[in-house]
């Protein structure tokens, strides 16, 4: 029993699993990463349609003039405020769609080293899964019943041996008074024949 809970603990724990959320987290990493030149064409493509580029105008540039054409004849038509006004909100709006998708652009930068470690990875956690799952959170419930359970055998085992000292302990002693004991009646019928003896020969006999 003790041997099985040994490998159970040695497979799951060596993954160091960090929650039964892992999996998603890994695979949708993994997707991103197999999809990565795919998206980051697309998100590029979209930072030129709002940004431009060189002395392009790209969408944010051209709702700027936009802006900039109404806010200067405004005071002449009252009617071009409030489409001014969305236009400079709508501006805003692209600013941060496109810092956005900046940084999801530079997310998805996943080079070759990390691609392999997302599939290794997957691939332990799937191992592991078929061996103690189905679920990963049953593995992890596995590993932590095997945990107490041999601990709990350690510490039995820790009690029997302390037990057996205590018993070899006790055994000895008794074995040195007995043979302590046994050379006091060897010594005392020694005394007692050479008394006899003594006797005797006093006695001429």
């Amino acid at each position: 029993r003790q041997a099985y809970l040994s490998r159970v603990i040695e497979d799951i724990g060596s993954l160091n699993i960090t929650s039964p959320d892992e999996e998603e987290q890994i695979e949708e990493r993994f997707r991103l990463a197999e999809n990565s030149v795919a998206l980051s064409d697309a998100i590029s493509s979209a930072l030129y349609c709002i940004s431009g580029k060189d002395e392009e105008d790209g969408a944010g540039g051209l709702i700027a003039r936009a802006y900039s054409e109404l806010k200067l004849n405004e005071e002449y038509l009252k009617e071009l405020k409030p489409l001014s006004e969305r236009l400079s909100s709508a501006g805003i709006e692209i600013g941060d769609i496109a810092n956005e998708l900046s940084r999801l652009l530079s997310s998805i930068d996943i080079d070759e080293s990390e691609f392999e470690s997302l599939s290794n990875r997957i691939n332990k956690l799937a191992s592991v899964k078929r061996r103690y799952g189905p679920t990963l959170s049953d593995a992890i419930k596995l590993y932590e019943n095997c945990m107490e359970e041999y601990s709990q055998l350690e510490s039995s085992e820790e009690l029997l041996q302390a037990l057996r000292d205590k018993k070899n302990k006790l055994l000895l002693e008794t074995t040195k008074k007995a043979e302590a004991l046994s050379k006091h009646r060897i010594d005392a019928a020694k005394r007692f024949c050479d008394e006899v003896c003594s006797e005797l020969s006093f006695l001429n006999m």
